[in-house]
C-alpha cells in the first residue's frame, strides 16, 4: 500500500487539474522508470487492448469506437476513429447534424502532423496536451486568439467553442468515467480471441454502456459536470413523458 501512495497521490493531482511536482511517475515499485511512447507488449493491459474512443462531454454517450489490430502508436488510430465518428454522423436524419470542433486526449496522442491534419479538418486540438503541465480552463482573450491563430481556425471556429474545448479537455474524470463504466460491464479481459473478438466484446459494452445513458437521461439524473456542458452547448432538455394537449 505504501508503494502505491505515489501514483495514487499523482492521480489526485491531475484529477483536479494540478501540477506534478515531479515527472510523470508508471511504477509503484521503480519510481525511475521513465515512461515509453507504445503500451506494453508482453504485459496484461487495459481492455486486453488499446482501443479509442470517441464520446460527447455532456452525457458520455459513445459515439464511435475502434480496436486496432497489435500495438501500433496512439496517433496512428486517431483520424480512422474520427472516421467512424463521420460515419455515425451521416446517419442523423435531424437538420442540423452535430459535428466535431474539438478533440480531447491524452498526452500519448501529442503529435505534430496528428494535430495538422485535425487543424485541416476544423478540429480544434486545445484538448490534447503538450506538456504534464494542465490545461487552462478558463483562458483569457490573448490565449483564446493565440490558439485560434495557431491552428489557423480563427475564421472557422469561435472563441465560445476555443472555451468550450478547454473545459473538456482540462479535467480527465470524463475518459476515467468511461473507462470505469466499460470495466464495470464485462470490458475488462478479453474473453473471445484475436482482433474480431475484441472488437465485438467492446462493441457490446459500449451498448451496454449507451444504453445506460439513456436510461440516465430520461431520468435526468446528470452530474453537475454534464448539466454544465449542456448549457455550455444551448441544449435544452425534452419532455420526454409527458404530452403537451393542444391548446384548441
Amino acid at each position: 500500500m505504501r508503494s502505491h501512495a505515489h501514483i495514487r497521490q499523482q492521480y489526485t493531482r491531475l484529477i483536479h487539474g494540478k501540477k506534478l511536482h515531479h515527472c510523470k511517475l508508471v511504477n509503484a515499485y521503480d519510481l525511475t522508470i521513465a515512461p515509453i511512447l507504445k503500451g506494453k507488449s508482453n504485459c496484461p493491459t487495459q481492455f486486453g487492448r488499446k482501443p479509442g474512443i470517441m464520446s460527447d462531454p455532456a452525457t458520455g454517450f459513445l459515439f464511435a469506437s475502434r480496436v486496432p489490430e497489435g500495438n501500433p502508436s496512439d496517433p496512428s488510430y486517431v483520424l480512422p476513429l474520427l472516421d467512424n465518428v463521420q460515419k455515425a454522423i451521416e446517419r442523423v436524419k435531424t437538420p442540423q447534424r452535430p459535428r466535431v470542433h474539438s478533440m480531447a486526449g491524452d498526452l500519448g496522442i501529442n503529435d505534430t502532423a496528428l494535430r495538422q491534419a485535425l487543424h485541416a479538418r476544423g478540429i480544434l486540438t486545445v484538448g490534447i496536451p503538450k506538456t504534464i503541465e494542465p490545461i487552462t480552463p478558463n483562458p483569457s482573450p490573448e490565449e483564446v486568439l493565440d490558439i485560434l491563430n495557431e491552428a489557423g481556425l480563427s475564421r472557422q471556429r469561435t472563441p465560445h467553442q476555443v472555451h468550450l474545448a478547454c473545459a473538456c479537455g482540462y479535467s480527465r474524470p470524463v475518459v476515467e468515467s468511461h473507462i470505469a463504466s466499460l470495466l464495470s460491464r464485462g470490458a475488462g479481459q478479453v474473453r473471445y480471441k484475436g482482433h474480431p473478438g475484441a472488437v465485438v466484446q467492446l462493441g457490446m459494452t459500449a451498448m451496454a454502456h449507451n444504453g445506460a445513458v439513456v436510461v440516465r437521461i430520461r431520468q435526468q439524473r446528470l452530474s453537475k459536470r454534464a448539466q454544465n456542458f449542456r448549457r455550455l452547448l444551448g441544449s435544452r432538455h425534452r419532455k420526454i413523458n409527458e404530452i403537451n394537449n393542444p391548446k384548441n
